[in-house]
């Protein structure tokens, strides 16, 4: 399950996103609307996308359409290549790089800008990958 929150300084609500995805699709959405008492919130979207192959048509219109929609509408959008996400199953380490590489290649054929938003790996940001860090947060 992934968990998303979003402020919006204007609307003064935050929402909070809960979305079941296997395999590309959605299974369930949920939506949480709360006050929020912040002056100067920031408006920030964040979506990550398993390096599990070839990017397919559920991809695309389950997420990938909507990537390239929101970095024209956000001002802080931040994409994540999740590889840290596809190792809970075997992968050959080979693989596993050469499909990072592919669906790095197939979101940027798709418009997803790095002028407009920040695409990054996941395992190659701290937090992320230092397995220390699992049992820190609050």
């Amino acid at each position: 399950m992934t968990t998303v929150r979003l402020q919006f300084k204007k609307i003064g609500l935050a929402i909070t996103a809960m979305v079941t995805w296997i395999h590309g699709f959605c299974l369930e959405s949920k939506y949480v609307y709360f006050p929020v008492f912040q002056k100067d919130a920031v408006k920030r979207i964040f979506s990550g996308i398993q390096p599990t192959g070839i990017p397919h048509l559920g991809n695309y219109l389950g997420a990938i359409e909507s990537w390239v929609r929101l970095q024209d509408e956000h001002d802080s959008v931040l994409y994540s290549i999740a590889d840290l996400h596809s190792v809970t199953v075997p992968q050959d380490p080979a693989v596993l790089r050469q499909s990072i590489l592919d669906m790095t290649a197939a979101l940027l054929a798709c418009g997803i800008n790095p002028e407009k938003s920040i695409l990054f790996q996941q395992s190659q940001t701290e937090i992320q990958a230092c397995p220390s860090r699992c049992h820190e947060y609050e």
